[in-house]
C-alpha cells in the first residue's frame, strides 16, 4: 500500500530544514554585541584620558540629552513656547493642572536625564582628585566643569518640580535609581 512513495524523504528534507533554522536562530540570538571603541567604567575613571573624556562626554550629555527638556517643558507650562504639534505630551503641558499625566514623556525626561547627567558629574567629582592628582590645574578644571553641570542639571530639576533629591545616586552603588 504505497499511495505516497516518496513521504518519508520529504519528512527528511523538512526535518532537516527545521532543526537547520534552529540551530541558526539560536545562534543569532545573541545582541549583546561588544563596541570596541567605547571604554570600560575602570578605563574611564581611572585613566586621566578617560576621565578627561567623560567630562567632555559630560558637557554633550547635558546639551544634547539634558537641556531639550528643560527648554520644552518648562517653556511650554510657562506659556514661552507654544506646542503646534499634535504630540499628546506637549498638549498636555499646555493643558496643565490635573490634566497633566504623571506619566507625561516630556517631565519624566526632564527628571531622569538631569540626573543621568548629576550621576556622571557626581562619577567625575569622584574620580578625578585620585587620578589626576598630579596635575593640579587639570584637576581643577575637570572638578569645576563637573560641579558646574551638576549644579545645571539640579536647577533643571528645580524650575521644573517643587521637590527633588540632591544627590543622583543615594545609594552609592553605581546605578540611578530612576
Amino acid at each position: 500500500m504505497k499511495f505516497f512513495p516518496q513521504t518519508r524523504p520529504r519528512h527528511l528534507a523538512v526535518r532537516l530544514l527545521l532543526l537547520s533554522s534552529l540551530g541558526l536562530s539560536l545562534a543569532a540570538c545573541s545582541l549583546d554585541l561588544v563596541n570596541p571603541n567605547a571604554a570600560t567604567d575602570v578605563q574611564a575613571l581611572t585613566t586621566r584620558e578617560g576621565v578627561l573624556a567623560l567630562s567632555v562626554g559630560l558637557r554633550q550629555l547635558y546639551s544634547t540629552s539634558a537641556l531639550e527638556p528643560l527648554i520644552i517643558t518648562t517653556g511650554t507650562t510657562a506659556r514661552e513656547l507654544k506646542g503646534v504639534t499634535t504630540f499628546f505630551n506637549v498638549i498636555e503641558l499646555e493643558q496643565g493642572g490635573a490634566q497633566l499625566s504623571p506619566n507625561n514623556a516630556n517631565t519624566t525626561a526632564l527628571f531622569a536625564r538631569n540626573y543621568r547627567v548629576a550621576n556622571v558629574a557626581d562619577q567625575l567629582i569622584a574620580a578625578a582628585p585620585t587620578v589626576l592628582a598630579a596635575d593640579a590645574g587639570t584637576r581643577s578644571a575637570v572638578l569645576a566643569h563637573a560641579y558646574l553641570f551638576k549644579a545645571a542639571a539640579l536647577g533643571a530639576i528645580a524650575t521644573g518640580f517643587e521637590q527633588g533629591p540632591l544627590a543622583a545616586n543615594p545609594s552609592g552603588n553605581g546605578t540611578t535609581p530612576f
